[in-house]
């Protein structure tokens, strides 16, 4: 691949039956190892929140709350 102002080159392997890419980022004369692995989201991970919509004089406002793990009781 080349930019206007770099060379970029790849060289990848799999690794683990296929399951992820290890490989070599060279841009000019710089060369980076990597690995790429595929992160599994965790719904006890993510924080809590709760939907709200209020209607006053016509209008009507929506968002949502987000509970943070230490709050101390007090909500985002």
């Amino acid at each position: 691949m080349q930019s206007d102002f770099y060379a970029y080159s790849f060289k990848n392997k799999w690794l683990d039956n296929y399951s992820k890419p290890q490989g070599l980022l060279i841009v000019d004369t710089i060369k980076v190892p990597y690995t790429l692995e595929k992160d599994l989201f965790d719904n006890r991970k993510a924080p809590k929140s709760e939907d709200v919509g209020f209607v006053s004089g016509g209008s009507s406002l929506n968002g949502t709350i987000w509970y943070p793990d230490n709050s101390k009781g007090n909500p985002l």
